[in-house]
Parts: C-alpha cells; sequence; structure tokens
C-alpha cells in the first residue's frame, strides 16, 4: 500500500515538475498567450457554440470562465495548459503501467509519460492553440484504462465508467468522436482475450457513449452551425 502510494507521489512530483518547467516562463510573464486559433481572452457571451463543434469545447469555456473569476482570465489559461501538460504525463504513465509486463524495467513507464508530453505533435498543438484536441488527447489514456478494465472486467458500473470518460472526452473534443473509438478498438484488438461479455454491460458501455456522440453530431450540423458557412475556398 505505501509502495504504490510512493510511486503515485513520484508521478504527481515528476509531470507537475516538467509541466512546470515547460509553463513558468509563461507564468513570469503578465499577459495572455497569444496562440493561432485560441487566446483564452474574456468572450461575450461567456456560453458560445464551437465554430467546428458546436456544443463540443463549451465545457472547457465555461470551466476556464469560472476559474477567471477567482485568478484573472491570463492566469486561468496559462493553468489550463499546465493541467493539461501534466494530466499528459501522468495518464500516459498509468496506461503504460496498466499494458507492461510486470518484468518490465520501472522506468518505462514514466518515460512513456515524458515522451508523450514531450514531442512535437504537442508543441505544434499548444503554438495552433487547439487546447480542445490536446485536452481530449489528455484525457484518452485514461478512457483506455477504463476501457480495458470493463473488457477484463465486464460489470455495467465498469461499462458506465468507462463510457462517461469517453463521453466527456467528445464533449470536450469534437475530433475524438472519431479518433477515440478507433483508438479504443485497435487497444482491446492488441489485449483481448475471450471472454463473455452480457448484453446489459455492452449497453452500459456503448449506450451513454452513443447518445452523447448522437446530440453533439446533431448540433454540429444544424443550420445554424459555423459548419455549414465552410466552403471549398477554405478547404484549399
Amino acid at each position: 500500500m505505501n509502495h504504490t502510494l510512493n510511486q503515485r507521489k513520484i508521478k504527481y512530483i515528476l509531470f507537475l515538475s516538467i509541466a512546470l518547467a515547460i509553463s513558468l516562463p509563461w507564468f513570469l510573464r503578465p499577459g495572455y498567450l497569444i496562440l493561432l486559433d485560441w487566446q483564452g481572452t474574456p468572450e461575450i457571451p461567456v456560453f458560445q457554440m464551437d465554430g467546428t463543434g458546436g456544443l463540443s469545447g463549451t465545457l472547457i469555456q465555461l470551466v476556464l470562465f469560472a476559474t477567471a473569476l477567482f485568478t484573472g482570465s491570463a492566469f486561468a489559461q496559462k493553468l489550463f495548459l499546465f493541467l493539461t501538460l501534466a494530466t499528459i504525463g501522468y495518464a500516459t504513465t498509468r496506461l503504460a503501467n496498466m499494458l507492461l509486463p510486470e518484468e518490465s524495467p520501472p522506468s518505462i513507464p514514466y518515460i512513456a509519460g515524458v515522451f508523450a508530453m514531450l514531442n512535437p505533435f504537442v508543441y505544434n498543438r499548444i503554438q495552433m492553440g487547439h487546447v480542445y484536441l490536446l485536452a481530449g488527447y489528455a484525457l484518452t489514456p485514461l478512457a483506455i484504462i477504463a476501457t480495458l478494465k470493463f473488457i477484463q472486467k465486464p460489470t455495467i458500473r465498469n461499462g458506465c465508467i468507462a463510457s462517461l470518460i469517453s463521453s466527456l472526452i467528445v464533449v470536450i473534443s469534437i475530433h475524438h468522436i472519431i479518433l477515440l473509438p478507433l483508438i479504443l478498438a485497435c487497444f482491446i484488438w492488441i489485449t483481448w482475450k475471450p471472454i463473455k461479455i452480457q448484453l446489459s454491460h455492452c449497453f452500459s458501455l456503448l449506450i451513454p457513449f452513443l447518445c452523447t456522440a448522437a446530440v453533439l453530431l446533431i448540433v454540429a450540423t444544424s443550420p445554424s452551425s459555423k459548419l455549414h458557412t465552410i466552403n471549398k475556398q477554405d478547404l484549399s
């Protein structure tokens, strides 16, 4: 028990430290990070439909607004990116711990977590201001963990947990409506072992996610959505 707690403390300290090393220059300078597609500045109205995802992304808007009430919007923007970076490393380390054999060197999961934080994809998403996609990327390992736990022990509780985490990710990032099922399918296929899963257990895994995805897609493709203003010149 103590060994497990110590490992968790090491993960927290390691990835919070790396995230702080990356983001410290942001905190030391006043003002906002002016990224390509996201500036983090206050917007009126607070609750706005995302130009790409409709409702997807509005949850982060509300969290940032609530945080900004106490810290100011510039600090809230930097805090969000700091916590996102730390979550990427921590969640990836947990996933690696789950997948690797027990005889694997204990440093491998930490290396995986650091690599997940420090790579060109993360750097580019930050520079481009694709914060919704980056937040979905940070939480995806947790969805994989929860789904694999359901496969190992199919219960309604495990199915609901996996489905709710997956639903949260697509509420944050519309791109993960396609990306996440493909990723989960790959991990299920790689780790699959014959096991009997009841239909009610399958429903607990699929129904909440499918309902959430359906609502997001309906809103995103509604006549009022900005998706309908995109033309061929925007895609060229």
